[in-house]
């Protein structure tokens, strides 16, 4: 699989298309949690799995890092990542569906202005088809993306938390598993994606979760678990651990 680019926090916050747009980074912000908020709630109107929810989610990061909000009609991405994302994970929806999950949730609470939308409903279909053709041409037609959901159950079957946890729905005595998942739900809505391999964003969101739960952190050899990689799965250095945790927890209070 290709790896799609990955990003310093600072060219994100300085040097973005946005950014050089003129749109300032509180208003990038606000356009993210919209996008993600819009992408979330329609995919579960259109009774997709979380994987489908996570991938057309971040397509959409992937989109706007290259691309300017300032340029590019946030519905009509939003959604063609939904679009792409279901296809992406072998559950696809019609377009025309789709676009009008899109347009129930964007105008929920304007009947008047979602009336006025549907009405134009093959005029928005055609837009959200142009804006999928573009969506493929940023990602470079490269639609596998790894979650962090995956690597959250193999660092837990290490540490010896897995039992009663399965990987779609996290339960059992311990709190720890749950409280992970949360953590790694609300990465979703930040530009971790773009920064940093879905290892390293599972690891700070066990980090997380037993900071949360105020339990200690797990010892190995006498050094703390998450300090530890291998030739596969490098270690996190604590400034890599501190920024990964500080978004997550950002985007939760959001």
């Amino acid at each position: 699989m290709r790896a799609f680019p990955v990003f310093s926090r600072d060219w994100l916050l300085t040097s973005s298309p946005s950014r050089r747009d003129g749109i300032s980074l509180d208003q990038e912000k606000l356009c993210r949690r919209l996008y993600c908020a819009l992408v979330d709630e329609a995919g579960k109107q259109l009774k997709l799995s979380m994987l489908c929810i996570a991938t057309a989610t971040v397509f959409c990061h992937r989109f706007y890092a290259l691309r300017s909000l300032a340029r590019n009609d946030r519905l009509a991405v939003s959604a063609a990542c939904l679009l792409l994302g279901a296809k992406a994970e072998e559950a696809p929806k019609p377009l025309r569906d789709v676009v009008r999950a899109v347009l129930c949730v964007r105008y929920k609470k304007a009947q008047g202005e979602l009336d006025a939308v549907l009405a134009e409903l093959d005029a928005v279909c055609a837009a959200v088809a142009r804006a999928e053709r573009a969506l493929l041409y940023v990602l470079g037609f490269e639609l596998n993306v790894m979650h962090p959901f995956k690597p959250l159950q193999s660092v837990l079957e290490a540490q010896r938390l897995a039992r009663n946890a399965p990987f779609h729905a996290p339960t059992g005595t311990s709190m720890v598993p749950q409280t992970a998942w949360n953590f790694l739900v609300c990465s979703l809505h930040t530009q971790l994606c773009l920064q940093y391999s879905a290892d390293q964003i599972a690891t700070a969101a066990l980090f997380l979760a037993f900071e949360e739960l105020k339990m200690p952190q797990l010892l190995v050899g006498g050094r703390e678990w998450w300090s530890i990689g291998d030739s596969t799965h490098p270690a996190l250095s604590c400034e890599q651990l501190l920024d990964i945790c500080s978004q997550i927890l950002e985007a939760s209070a959001a």
